[in-house]
């Protein structure tokens, strides 16, 4: 999960990303942004009004059953 959510420049072989990676494109671009976007608003003198993480508290248990390497 950390691999999925928070490398940005990797590269894998086109037939390793075909098998294992490809099918889980969709769920990973959420995760991706799920993981690395944190929310707040700033009140009138700079304070920090409401703060939240889209994050899930279990991402890393892999809840999605995300598996690169194919075990």
């Amino acid at each position: 999960m950390l691999v999925a959510a928070h490398v940005e420049n990797i590269y894998f072989n086109p037939t390793y990303y075909e098998t294992f990676i490809a099918q889980h494109e969709k769920i990973l671009k959420t995760i991706f942004v799920h993981s690395q976007m944190d929310y707040a608003t700033i009140g009138d003198n700079n304070e920090l009004n409401v703060e939240f993480s889209m994050t899930p508290s279990n991402y890393l248990d892999n809840p999605y059953g995300i598996n690169f390497f194919g075990y």
